[in-house]
């Protein structure tokens, strides 16, 4: 939690996705490192019985910004993409917190959901995934989200017991 606050820019949002308790088990980290909470929100999920949640935290003293409430009644998907968050959340999520142009930062990238509604929204994204099997998969479903487009680059570089992919792609 250290190195997102450092990280971000003051005023920048860093959302948390994780089981029922988790919160309560992390802020008081998240508050001495700086951050203020923005709110938990409840979310369904496509794979897992029961709820999540996705916790808001801002780096700064949250002046201005918009709360997360709970429940939401968002509309979901059910896609075939092994992916615990329908794309429709990530994409509510990002209107709030982010303009067209903005960079999104997801360290679990996994199967690519917040990257594909940064692609919906114009948002420019860079996505880290420990697990190379998901990888490929990832990059297909994101190839299919931006039809017509090539990839260009794709760079897996082992670090200890990661892996660091790049992917690029341009029109």
């Amino acid at each position: 939690m250290v190195n997102f606050a450092r990280a971000l820019k003051p005023g920048g949002v860093l959302m948390l996705y994780g089981s029922p308790g988790w919160p309560e088990k992390h802020w008081p980290t998240l508050e001495r490192v700086g951050f203020t909470i923005l709110g938990v929100v409840e979310v369904p999920t496509v794979n897992y019985s029961g709820k999540e949640v996705i916790i808001g935290v801002l780096c700064g003293d949250g002046a201005g910004m918009a709360r997360l409430d709970s429940p939401w009644e968002i509309e979901c998907s059910r896609p075939d993409w092994s992916s615990g968050v329908p794309v429709e959340e990530c994409i509510e999520l990002l209107k709030v917190y982010t303009s067209p142009g903005d960079l999104v930062f997801d360290p679990f990238t996994g199967m690519a959901t917040c990257m594909v509604a940064c692609e919906r929204l114009g948002r420019r994204w860079i996505g880290c995934e420990m697990e190379p099997g998901r990888i490929k998969d990832a990059m297909r479903r994101i190839e299919q989200e931006r039809e017509g487009l090539e990839a260009i680059a794709l760079v897996s570089q082992p670090t200890g017991n990661h892996v660091t992919v790049e992917a690029r792609l341009e029109r």
